[in-house]
């Protein structure tokens, strides 16, 4: 057993292993709380300024118990929740939009381009970023799992796993997750959750379709991102293979309708074909996942025009279909 390990183990003892029943959101306001995995309380930590450092969009804690966050201006924060402060820790230079961060064993920092769909590693100690692979669509938060690093996808509301070379999909969302988190007591002992765009809790069984809504987080505003002070350990863990699953439910019976999403880009309306569609719900969000508009009358069309020019994100919902059309829109 190394160091950190036993640093990681008295902790908890020192403790009573309360930690362990904790995890910690931030929302669209910046609004800091800790949350109560045993009574699912929340209690507020700190409201931090937005002005000149952007939305912060997720969080990590490294083995030492700091805490990081990443902003949607491309800053990588050290915030001190105890004194209610913070410093810039980091100015990402690599081009994108990064909704998802986390913190390994090692106390580096890993964060991914949502549409890029890079994943980069930062090295705090010489200030370096290494691009690790294409293919992780998240709109959100990473964590790690038995050795393997976990995101939500976009595409299709699955949960991806790297194991540092390749991605493979692991289990099933019920819709799109803006946080996961994995309260680790040790290797074989692991509470994977997740947090979607309704602020409902979730606890996943990672390899096979099992899910639990536990709770609608009562929080006042869309929770961005989350972690626990232990997830970083996971990725000390002896590598372990995962099952995969098929998330694609319902993807053949979309296809099937060989929708096409027009113009696009667009300066003030969006058309779907074939007319035919049996569209029951039209929903816009933002590059944040705030919801921007949502449209139960729309037939074969939506209108954008009073939308300020940007890139958006449009779900489709279908008629006796399970899973939305999700289709990224540029108003121009």
């Amino acid at each position: 057993m190394n160091f950190r390990w036993i640093l990681f183990v008295w902790c908890l003892i020192c403790s009573n292993g309360l930690k362990a029943q904790e995890l910690y959101y931030v929302t669209e306001d910046n609004n800091f709380y800790r949350l109560d995995l045993q009574d699912y309380s929340s209690t507020f930590l700190y409201d931090m300024e937005i002005t000149g450092i952007g939305t912060v969009v997720d969080i990590a804690f490294d083995t030492q118990g700091n805490l990081f966050a990443i902003t949607n201006f491309d800053l990588i924060l050290q915030i001190d929740l105890d004194n209610q402060s913070y410093e810039i820790f980091y100015t990402v230079t690599t081009p994108g939009t990064f909704p998802g961060l986390v913190a390994n064993a090692q106390d580096e920092l890993f964060f991914g381009a949502w549409f890029s769909e890079k994943l980069y590693k930062f090295n705090p100690i010489d200030e370096t970023v290494e691009e690790l692979i294409e293919g992780v669509p998240t709109p959100g938060d990473f964590t790690f799992y038995k050795g393997n690093l976990l995101f939500p996808n976009a595409n299709d509301n699955s949960l991806g796993s790297y194991n540092g070379s390749d991605i493979s999909f692991v289990g099933c969302a019920q819709g799109p997750l803006f946080s996961l988190v994995n309260v680790f007591t040790d290797c074989d002992n692991n509470e994977i959750y997740g947090i979607d765009d309704q602020n409902n809790l979730y606890r996943y069984d990672v390899g096979t379709n099992a899910q639990e809504l536990l709770t609608q987080v009562d929080a006042p505003g869309i929770i961005y991102g989350a972690a626990t002070m232990s997830e970083a350990f996971a990725s000390d863990c002896p590598l372990v293979e995962l099952n995969q699953v098929n998330c694609s439910l319902g993807t053949e019976a979309i296809n099937s309708y060989d929708i096409s999403v027009y113009p696009n880009p667009t300066t003030s309306e969006i058309f779907f074909q074939p007319t035919t569609i049996p569209v029951t719900k039209v929903v816009l969000r933002d590059l944040q996942g705030r919801l921007i508009i949502e449209d139960v009358d729309a037939k074969n069309s939506v209108s954008l025009s009073t939308l300020t020019s940007g890139i958006y994100f449009m779900e489709l919902y279908i008629q006796d279909l399970p899973k939305p059309f999700i289709q990224k829109i540029i108003k121009q």
